[in-house]
Parts: C-alpha cells; structure tokens; sequence
C-alpha cells in the first residue's frame, strides 16, 4: 500500500485531522527532522530541511510515488495529492465502497468505463502474476482514464466471482482468469473473459492478447457479450485496511511516530 510523509512539528494537528479523515484509505505518519533516524530518510528521498515536505509510496517503497514541498502545505493541497493517490498502482476489490470509486457506474456505452479485474487467490504463487500485471500497468501499454486495473481475491469475494463463472469453466489453476468489466447500473455488469486468461510466463503472449483485448472493447470492435446481476462485494476491511497509500509527515519538533 502506499505511504505518505509530512513536515512541520507546529502544525500536527492538521495532518492528524486529515490522516483521520483519509483514514480508511491509507496509513499515516510522521518523522521529527533533526533526529538521527529521520537523516536517512532525508537523504534516501531528497527531502528538504525547512518547510514541510509530503512523501506518497505506494508498491514500491524505494521510490516516492508522489511528493510535495512547500513551506506551508495547505490543506486543500494536501487533500488534492492524497485524492491523487488514494489507490495502489493495482488495488484490490476489497469491499463495495472500494469497487464503486474504482469501477464506477456509467450508463453511456460510448462511454463505459470498463474495470479490467485479476480473479487470484491469496497464496504466494498468485503473487507473480499479480506482480506480473502490475508492471503491465505501469509501463502505460494501455492509456485510457476509461480503463482501471484491479484485482480481486476469489476466496473472500467468491458471491462476486460465482456471479460472473456460474456458466464458464474460465478459473483454473494454472493460467490465471481475467475479465474485463462495464457497469450500467449498481448491480449489473456486462463483460467478457479474455480467453486466453492472463499468466506471468513471458510466452504466454498475455500482455499482447490483454491490450489487444481492451481496445478492441474500447474502439467498439469488441463487445462485452456476458452480462449477470452481482451481489455487493463483501467489507474485507471491516477489521481494518491493508489496501491504500501510506503517508508520512517529516517534522522539525521532539519524536516521530504514525497518525490516523
């Protein structure tokens, strides 16, 4: 998930109100500059001694995903960049409200926003694959604001994914299955599976057979054949949230610790 650092001692108490605000969607902290710890972080992510300087990470955590120094960061500012990076480069369908920000409804067809989603599980040999996908979308193979890439797990939303195989054999266990969805209204969903599922291996031609598959929905030479009625995905967070950006605050007063 990502993170997100900010800066000045003297004005915690409005990072706070915002980390509790956002707090279901990322985890907050904060590190006191002029504290031995905190020099490293300074130097590994080029952050500036004065003022107050913003750091978002998402998957990877060597590299900033977003940042923003200035030496009053305001508030408006500060909820434009987290509204920016709410969501990891490939979010998880972990509960409806989740699902309805990614994969919002649009009822126009020349204007369907369409939500590719990884059906996977949770043990370690999916991970590959997810990690696989993920690449695939940030190198920009397919640019669209239409377009959002997800996954989803198929144990603890299985209500959702029986909806969409109840008359297809497309999960198995050694090519993973990838749909591509459009929402014309809240529970109802057209779609089609891309045949040739989606794999990690290199020869499996997935990436190509992927954005092949997409602009071809896009450009209208495709259609979305399948349509079903789906139940609202179950809260996976209920207990608490593992799927949204991390943010930090760097500070120039006593301590350093971690807000929401």
């Amino acid at each position: 998930m990502p993170n997100i650092e900010i800066a000045e001692y003297s004005d915690r108490f409005r990072y706070q109100v915002i980390a509790f605000e956002y707090r279901f969607y990322g985890n907050f902290m904060y590190a006191v500059i002029g504290h031995d710890e905190v020099d490293e972080i300074l130097m590994r992510y080029n952050v500036p001694r004065h003022g107050e300087t913003v750091l978002v990470f998402k998957e990877d955590t060597g590299v900033a995903a977003a940042s923003l120094s200035m030496q009053e960061i305001s508030t408006s500012s500060l909820r434009e960049l987290i509204d920016s990076n709410k969501f990891l480069t490939l979010p998880r369908l972990s509960s409806q409200s989740v699902f309805d920000e990614l994969c919002p409804v649009e009822v126009a067809k020349n204007k369907k926003r369409l939500c590719v989603t990884l059906v996977t599980d949770r043990h370690t040999e999916d991970a590959v694959h997810r990690d696989a996908l993920r690449v695939f979308v940030q190198t920009g193979q397919v640019r669209s604001e239409r377009v959002r890439f997800t996954y989803i797990y198929r144990d603890t939303q299985w209500e959702f994914v029986k909806s969409l195989v109840k008359d297809d054999n497309n999960i198995n266990d050694t090519v993973l299955s990838i749909v591509i969805l459009w929402r014309p209204a809240v529970n109802k969903i057209k779609y089609k599976w891309v045949e040739t599922g989606w794999s990690a291996v290199p020869e499996s031609r997935s990436k190509v057979n992927l954005e092949v598959a997409i602009r071809s929905v896009l450009n209208g030479s495709g259609e979305l054949t399948r349509e079903t009625l789906v139940k609202q995905l179950t809260d996976e967070h209920a207990k608490g949230t593992e799927f949204a950006p991390s943010i930090y605050l760097c500070s120039t007063g006593p301590g350093c610790s971690k807000g929401g």
